[in-house]
């Protein structure tokens, strides 16, 4: 009901029809035999799918861990993570 209640005739369309759209919603509901207990899980969340985003999670970072960009060396300046090509400062304020 956000944003409709500045006007009474829009809560009160609103009202009328909120019945009628439970109503449906239950019968769509019950024709499809789904139940409010049922537990539907999606798929991103099923076993299989955790298994390949660690997975997946595991290889970027060794990745990452090749190219030396998770190193405990800090270094300021803007640097490719393939070629290790360090950027000149005209670069690195274009950029900014």
């Amino acid at each position: 009901m956000v944003g409709i209640t500045k006007t009474p005739s829009a809560v009160s369309r609103w009202d009328l029809f909120h019945n009628l759209r439970s109503h449906i919603a239950a019968q769509t509901l019950a024709m499809f035999d789904i139940h409010r207990d049922d537990r539907l899980i999606h798929k991103e969340s099923a076993k299989e799918r955790q298994k390949q985003d660690n997975e997946a999670e595991n290889a970027l970072h060794s990745t990452l861990q090749k190219f030396g960009v998770l190193s405990s060396q800090t270094n300021e300046t803007l640097q490719n993570i393939a070629t290790k090509h360090i950027a000149t400062s005209e670069i690195e304020q274009s950029l900014v």
